[in-house]
């Protein structure tokens, strides 16, 4: 049996001329046939934000124009970049990550909450038999994924497989995000393996991904017609092991969709392997983060993949900034079952996080679900602990949000169905917060 290529390309910068070369080549070496055909690109925008503090965060605009110019320049009838959003309109993450002016010319930008989905079956499921997906993604000829190589607190590391979750509106990327979500993510991939993967590792990060990656700078792309064969290869890369760390790799290695190790890969410019390190994994533990921070959590199922990450990934922000000293004091409540709540806890400081600890929520502000929106978790968090800097432009954001609310209004008057809005982030809240943000900076400069 032939094995699959990955090829690793040395690309040092993100201009958009040279990753549209190497691109290029990937393409041709792979002899992937492109020509007059529709091609739907998925990168991964999970913080909508164009600041140097995400570049080890999300595939980078100028990743995806570049790669989208080579799908063009190799005859691509129609070029398709998808994305979705958890922090509000698609059109909004899309604006405020720059990419779309970058594609002018080039692709066409297509928002996933705002296009039709259709309902499919899993064959043999892992544990989810159907999900809701974006009906041009499956029609599309050819499909593209460029994930951004990163440890990830929910799933240790964020690979091409990873990267289909957010293909998925708010309401179905949520439904077994708990100590399920490795099985969820093989049953997503078999309904339509990629076609083509370039993972952006020119910088990848480490740490507390997905939000909180501290950048490393790898310096390379990474390609390969076998989606399977590619993220072993970023494992190896980020000193991962497939089968004992990523639970839905093994999953689907074991399934025959691609090679558990490296011997089962042809890999070009093999050379460029020595830059991979081991990555700084991801910390999901609450106890002990900060001693004013107090965590009553269930002793049988407190979910790492879940509710655990969901709190640990907002407080890591206010940790960074403050330490874990200088923090407000809070309170948490999570998981099954909970040994002991003392009676005396303010409920004006305490979160209770999660269907589990439904019992407890008349104890403070209760985010329900299984698992609970991040937006909700958010918003309560940031009530307790104070405004958080938020990086993002706010003109474009605006401008965005304007216009996916005037496609609501046409479609409403075509009397057509609407997707239901599950994520919209309230823009007169993000303003009054970054306006207390900028009064405290200048408090603190004088």
């Amino acid at each position: 049996m032939t094995k699959p290529r990955v090829i690793l390309k040395d690309q040092a910068r993100y201009q958009s001329d040279e990753i549209a070369a190497r691109a290029g080549e990937i393409v041709q070496d792979l002899q992937m046939e492109v020509r007059g055909k529709t091609v739907f690109v998925k990168p991964s925008f999970v913080y909508p934000s164009k600041s140097e503090t995400v570049k080890g965060i999300i595939t980078q605009p100028a990743f995806v124009a570049g790669v989208a110019r080579a799908l063009r320049d190799a005859g691509a009838g129609k070029v398709l970049v998808g994305e979705s959003s958890v922090l509000g309109p698609a059109r909004v993450t899309m604006a405020a990550v720059g990419v779309i002016p970058l594609l002018k010319g080039v692709a066409e930008p297509v928002f996933l909450d705002e296009v039709e989905a259709v309902e499919v079956e899993v064959s043999h499921p892992f544990v989810q038999e159907r999900f809701k997906v974006p009906k041009i993604w499956l029609e599309a000829d050819i499909y593209v994924s460029l994930p951004k190589i990163k440890t990830n607190m929910f799933a240790e590391l964020t690979l091409s497989i990873k990267n289909n979750l957010g293909l998925l509106r708010q309401r179905d990327r949520l439904l077994y995000h708990d100590h399920r979500l490795h099985k969820k993510l093989a049953d997503l991939f078999t309904l339509r393996p990629p076609d083509l993967v370039i993972a952006d590792c020119i910088v990848a990060g480490e740490g507390q991904g997905p939000l909180m990656a501290d950048p490393v700078e790898l310096g390379l792309m990474v390609g390969g017609n076998n989606a399977v064969a590619v993220d072993v290869v970023a494992c190896h890369l980020t000193g991962y092991d497939p089968l004992e760390e990523i639970e839905h790799l093994r999953l689907l290695i074991e399934a025959g969709y691609g090679p558990g190790s490296m011997d089962g890969i042809e890999i070009e410019g093999r050379d460029l392997l020595s830059r991979g390190r081991p990555f700084r994994r991801p910390m999901t533990a609450l106890s002990g983060l900060s001693p004013r921070l107090r965590v009553f959590e269930g002793t049988e199922v407190s979910c790492p993949w879940g509710c655990a990450s969901m709190v640990r990934g907002v407080m890591d922000a206010y940790i960074q900034r403050d330490g874990p000293e200088g923090i407000q004091p809070m309170n948490v409540i999570l998981g099954k079952p909970i040994a002991e709540v003392p009676r005396d806890l303010d409920p004006e400081i305490t979160l209770v996080l999660g269907d589990c600890a439904a019992p407890y929520q008349d104890r403070g502000a209760f985010v329900p679900g299984c698992c609970p929106r991040p937006l909700d978790i958010g918003l309560v968090v940031r009530r307790i602990m104070g405004p958080m800097k938020v990086e993002i432009d706010f003109l474009p954001a605006i401008a965005a949000f304007t216009r996916h609310n005037l496609w609501r209004m046409g479609q409403r008057l075509r009397g057509r169905d609407l997707p239901p809005i599950e994520n919209h982030v309230n823009f007169f809240r993000v303003v009054k917060e970054y306006l207390q943000m900028s009064a405290i900076q200048k408090k603190n400069q004088k």
